[in-house]
């Protein structure tokens, strides 16, 4: 990310945290939730800064972003780290698993619309 934004984001943050702090909020909570925030945003932004987003980027994105949602869990009593590492990894299969689905249902429609433009229409003969 660059640094510039990680530094707008932060700023913006920190104002937002403060304006919440003297509105009552309990500073760790806002502390935590600006951490949460501020992580998101990195997972988030480092998928968008590929170049070209396909299935491994997005298997990358869903990793990560449950990685770091487990971590948080996992720090705050909420959660097992054996839990963790087991809800994660069925996370990323069932992404895996949807990513493939997808795939192999655009890959069909697209062959079954390329085999319907290359079908002759009452009786022309196609040159090769």
């Amino acid at each position: 990310m660059n640094a510039t934004v990680q530094s707008l984001i932060q700023s913006v943050l920190a104002l937002l945290g403060g304006y919440l702090i003297i509105r009552g909020f309990d500073p760790t909570s806002v502390s935590t939730v600006s951490g949460i925030v501020m992580g998101l945003v990195s997972v988030i932004w480092g998928g968008i800064a590929a170049k070209a987003v396909n299935g491994n980027a997005v298997i990358t994105i869903v990793t990560n972003i449950a990685t770091f949602v487990g971590g948080i869990l996992v720090a705050n009593g909420k959660l097992s780290t054996a839990n963790a590492q087991t809800y994660i990894g069925l996370i990323v299969a069932l992404a895996g698993s949807i990513l493939g689905a997808l795939h192999i249902s655009t890959a069909a429609a697209t062959a079954a619309i390329n085999a319907a433009k290359n079908t002759p229409k009452n009786g022309q003969v196609t040159k090769n």
